[in-house]
Parts: C-alpha cells; sequence; structure tokens
C-alpha cells in the first residue's frame, strides 16, 4: 500500500519500492508495525485509543528506509548521467538506423517531464506531422516509450535490451554467476 500511495502522491515509479528496504528487516519492522496499534501508553501518549509513541517510531523506521532505499536507487541508477547514456544509445540506433532522428529529443522530454504529449513531438523533432508520428512509432515498437491509449501521453519505458545500456550498475557483471 505504501508503494501504490508514494505512486498516487508521485513519488517513485515502478523501477523503486520502499518494500525492498522494509523487506530487509522484515522483523523489526513487522514489530514496530504491530507497536504502531498498539494502546495509548499512559495519558501523554496522543489523544485516540492507540499509541501515538508507537506510531512515531513506526514513521521513523518508515521514512529512514525510504531514504535509505533512494541512497540505493539513486546510487544504482546513476541519474545524474542517465541523459547522457541514453542520448550515447539512441545516437547508435539512429546511425545504424534502427531509430530515427529526433528520438532522442522525445526521450529527453519524456524523461525530463514524466511523459510527452504527442502534439509536442513535431516541435521536438522539428519533423512535420507525418514524419514525427514516425519517430513516436519506432520509440513505442521498442517498447522505450508507452502509453495507456493511442492518444493518452508518452511515458518512458525501460525495455530489458536497453537496461543494460542505460543502468549500467543495474545488473553486476557476477549477478549470473554462482560461485
Amino acid at each position: 500500500m505504501s508503494h501504490a500511495l508514494f505512486k498516487r502522491l508521485g513519488i517513485g515509479t515502478s523501477l523503486w519500492s520502499v518494500a525492498r528496504g522494509l523487506a530487509r528487516d522484515e522483523t523489526r519492522y513487522k514489530a514496530l508495525l504491530a507497536q504502531a496499534d498498539g494502546p495509548r501508553e499512559g495519558d501523554r501518549d496522543g489523544r485516540g485509543n492507540l499509541t501515538q509513541r508507537g506510531l512515531v517510531e513506526f514513521c521513523k523506521f518508515f521514512l529512514e528506509r525510504s531514504v535509505d532505499q533512494i541512497r540505493f536507487m539513486s546510487g544504482l541508477l546513476e541519474p545524474a548521467t542517465l541523459l547522457t547514456r541514453m542520448e550515447i544509445h539512441i545516437e547508435e540506433e539512429v546511425r545504424t538506423k534502427r531509430l530515427q532522428r529526433g528520438s532522442f529529443a522525445v526521450l529527453r522530454e519524456a524523461v525530463m517531464g514524466g511523459e510527452v504529449e504527442r502534439s509536442k513531438i513535431p516541435a521536438l523533432t522539428g519533423f512535420e506531422e507525418r514524419t514525427a508520428r514516425n519517430v513516436t512509432s519506432a520509440l513505442v515498437e521498442r517498447g522505450i516509450l508507452t502509453a495507456s491509449t493511442h492518444r493518452a501521453p508518452l511515458r518512458l519505458a525501460f525495455p530489458a535490451d536497453v537496461a543494460e545500456r542505460w543502468f549500467p550498475n543495474l545488473y553486476p557483471a557476477s549477478a549470473g554467476s554462482r560461485s
């Protein structure tokens, strides 16, 4: 529920979930959660039937885990250099004719704005509407952009075949090996 609430508030993405951090200390998480639902502990412990002290302790734990996971994912994804990695990759795809010129401008808008309105794509690419639509179609077919309907704004997607290029530290070289 916390992940769904965060997403509803515009915090986080499908790439990140606080659940990983909570699972790393499951015993403490469950104990603090149960403690937050405990009865008041005296006249100075909140105003309702439940303990405020327990709720505050749980909230501190939850926020600490959230910050920890943000730091972890930030180090893993290196957002400061993400656009550069994406641009290099897209330039290579354009040179090999797997994508069209103008593709990176559309992706950059999706990254920076969270989504890109289809009506903005001609201006972003510098192409007429039909050619801009071809740029968009190629990005959608490759799974790099996605939308809930054919008219909805486009959002960045992360297909498996670009994950290694865009997020080089996401899967360590030793991740698939057995020692």
